[in-house]
């Protein structure tokens, strides 16, 4: 991604987004949003131990100087930290005893992270501390000129494909142009409630106008795309709420809130025909979680949790799942049972009452789930199963499935996946380019000067100045799709602009689609927000994606209850969207090959979104989702697995997000609009980031890698 400046909307906040936009921090012991737990303070006022109610707890040690030196857990697992004499960190040892390791210079700059496989990654810097070079084991080498106010002139990647921003008098970058000639152009209002506020923003795809209320809001957002102009329209009650969202095609939906504030019902109307209900009777518990809602066909959603406040149940059309945890809120148990999913068993001719359990390592990560069935294979009972082997670096390695082992190599200087063989019997060996990008091995992908993916097996793809797909075009036919501003799939058109489906939320939840601007049909959703169902007016199942191989790798069933009519659904986990041209998931700013469990590209924000810029969410798919491709968010935090490199990164999301950004740098333009990008995702649930690589320098010092990262261009 190369700049995301993106207006900010009133959009409807979980008690989570809250708290983060509010910049409180809550700790990595806690398995939900609010629990029950039980903190003891040293006589310094230091968090020293939380305990939870199960039994689950994690302490805290601390040198002299006041600096963490160790966390430790009820499971025996310890993280731990050392520092050198300017109180910078200097190395983390994890529960499993690889070593991060961080030098800096005279300037408290952060020059090299090492890995724990020993890959290291250097940067360089200007006398004032702007980044002037990266030198990266999976994307090579990026160098930056500056201007003398610190802002980015140029940006050079591995490809030596050089890009080159300009700026207006006030700082704000008004025009970048890629190294293939394309540019992108930026416009701010001067005058009216659009004063100081970007108003547009275009590439050679079309262009973005925004327009604003009294009070500074979003109120219209108009694209165009291959010269065809999509308006959305945003509306806000007296509250100040955003209420009412109008789709490119005309259609409306309305949100209503309840006293407390909350939405309590969504509706929809196409033009001048009659309201329908989406959802209505939409209840939360007393710190804001969701406990059900009834969908406008009657069917019932209802959510049960424990007194830690952690999801233990959920009905799914007339199925119920339910789910266990350890003492660190690691997901240990998931049932599902009863309606539409033992009809779709019994019809398949597979045993009923599925009770998966599953296992990880010291790091928090998946090494095995069992489905917890017993099924005939050539006259032999065996229970499915797959396992997973990892890493230091958390890239996986093996892939066991039932009795066959499958690996997946990786390359020695970087994190880059080699060759990998797989259950389908394929072998691929992957190629790739100087920025770290797959060009071959499963299919050819083919990336623009911004490094984005273009086409692939023979599939097109349009990006427009946000970074956004806007269109795909295969053999022929050319699917485009609509965004609302918060980076939410609003709508499917085909290149005329005759709408074939649209989507609606309830926050970042995907609850309702409408099919040919008629039919409404229900998206269920499992425990990350990922749609596991889709019934009609009827009630009846006519899509599943079973809860089975957690990385994504299992087909949807296309006709659930065995009708003869296949029905076609896209979505997958929480922002990825499912291309059959390759069998990836586009995820907003790369793409998620869920056979392999990984990223085709390297992380756009390089370290700040883990040490592994190819894994996918740490390697636990069950606690973790990843909207943008860009860094993984925490519906469900689990203990120090992921430990106090997870408090590290947010307290430094904190530190460079919860001030002032410098208008002058892309990430900090407009009104500081494009530092919501870093938490503006598309997935169910807006909370923290997870897991990210941060060097710290002295007390009071703001330099870090993760704020070199975020502010210059990506």
């Amino acid at each position: 991604m190369l700049f995301n400046a993106r207006p900010l909307s009133s959009r409807p906040t979980t008690l989570m987004a809250a708290l983060v936009a509010a910049c409180v921090v809550l700790t990595p012991a806690l398995a939900t949003t609010i629990q029950n737990v039980k903190r003891e303070f040293d006589p310094f006022g230091r968090v020293q131990k939380e305990s939870r109610p199960d039994g689950g707890w994690v302490s805290y040690g601390y040198d002299p100087n006041g600096n963490r030196i160790e966390a430790r857990d009820n499971l025996g697992r310890a993280t731990t930290y050392t520092y050198d004499g300017y109180n910078r960190l200097t190395s983390v040892t994890d529960p499993a005893n690889g070593i991060t390791r961080y030098e800096y210079d005279a300037g408290d700059d952060l020059v090299s992270v090492t890995d724990p496989r020993g890959l290291v990654t250097r940067y360089e810097y200007t006398g004032t501390g702007d980044l002037l070079k990266q030198t990266s084991p999976d994307t090579g080498v990026t160098q930056y000129t500056r201007l003398n106010g610190g802002q980015p002139a140029t940006r050079t990647d591995a490809k030596n494909q050089k890009t080159q921003y300009e700026y207006d008098t006030a700082g704000r970058v008004k025009k970048i142009t890629f190294a293939d000639g394309k540019t992108q152009t930026y416009a701010y209002g001067e005058s009216g409630f659009s004063t100081d506020k970007l108003t547009e923003m275009a590439n050679h795809t079309g262009k973005i106008g925004y327009s604003y209320d009294s009070q500074g809001r979003v109120g219209s957002e108009k694209r165009s795309i291959w010269n065809k102009d999509y308006t959305t329209g945003y509306g806000y009650d007296m509250a100040g709420r955003f209420n009412k969202l109008t789709y490119p095609s005309g259609r409306l939906v309305t949100y209503f809130y309840d006293n407390a504030g909350q939405i309590s019902k969504i509706t929809t109307k196409q033009g001048s025909a009659a309201e329908k209900i989406v959802l209505q009777k939409v209840t939360y518990r007393p710190f804001g979680q969701v406990t059900g809602w009834t969908y406008g066909n009657g069917e019932v959603r209802t959510s049960g949790y424990d007194n830690l406040n952690q999801l233990t149940s959920y009905s799914m059309g007339d199925s119920t799942v339910t789910l266990t945890h350890d003492t660190a809120g690691r997901i240990t148990g998931q049932s599902i049972s009863g309606g539409w999913w033992e009809r779709m068993l019994q019809r398949l001719g597979l045993p009923v009452g599925q009770r998966a359990s599953y296992a990880y390592d010291k790091l928090d990560r998946l090494t095995e789930w069992k489905d917890g069935r017993s099924i005939l294979r050539r006259g032999l009972a065996f229970e499915p199963s797959e396992g997973y082997g990892y890493d230091a670096n958390g890239n996986r390695t093996s892939r066991r499935s039932d009795d066959m082992v499958f690996k997946q190599d990786i390359e020695a200087g970087s994190n880059r996946l080699k060759a990998a063989s797989l259950p389908d019997g394929a072998n691929p060996v992957f190629q790739y380019d100087a920025n770290g990008s797959r060009i071959s091995g499963d299919g050819n992908y083919t990336y623009d000067a911004r490094g984005r993916l273009v086409e692939a097996s023979g599939a097109q793809f349009t990006l427009n100045a946000l970074g956004e797909r806007v269109a795909k075009t295969y053999q022929g036919t050319t699917t485009v799709f609509h965004y609302d501003q918060n980076g939410r799939l609003l709508a499917e058109s085909n290149q005329l602009g005759v709408t074939k489906r649209e989507y609606i939320y309830l926050g970042d939840t995907p609850v309702a689609l409408v099919d040919n601007g008629m039919d409404i049909r229900n998206i269920h959703t499992d425990h990350l927000g990922t749609p596991r169902l889709i019934t009609d007016a009827t009630k009846h199942a006519i899509w599943a994606w079973q809860l089975g191989e957690p990385f994504g790798a299992s087909a949807a069933e296309e006709d659930p209850e065995g009708t003869g009519a296949k029905y076609t659904f896209n979505l997958r986990f929480p922002g990825q969207y499912f291309d059959k041209e390759t069998g990836n998931h586009y995820n907003y700013y790369r793409d998620y090959d869920p056979k392999n469990g990984r990223y085709l590209q390297s992380d756009p924000i390089g370290l700040a979104g883990g040490i592994n810029t190819y894994a996918y969410v740490g390697g636990n798919p069950l606690s973790y989702v990843d909207p943008t491709g860009e860094i993984a968010f925490v519906p469900i935090v689990v203990g120090i697995g992921v430990g106090w490199a997870f408090d590290y990164a947010v307290s430094k999301w904190k530190e460079e997000h919860c001030k002032c950004k410098d208008a002058s740098t892309p990430a900090g333009t407009v009104g500081n609009a494009a530092a919501g990008g870093a938490v503006g995702g598309t997935g169910p649930f807006t909370s923290m980031p997870r897991g990210g690589i941060a060097g710290g320098g002295r007390a009071g010092k703001t330099t870090s890698v993760f704020s070199l990262i975020t502010d210059v261009t990506q």
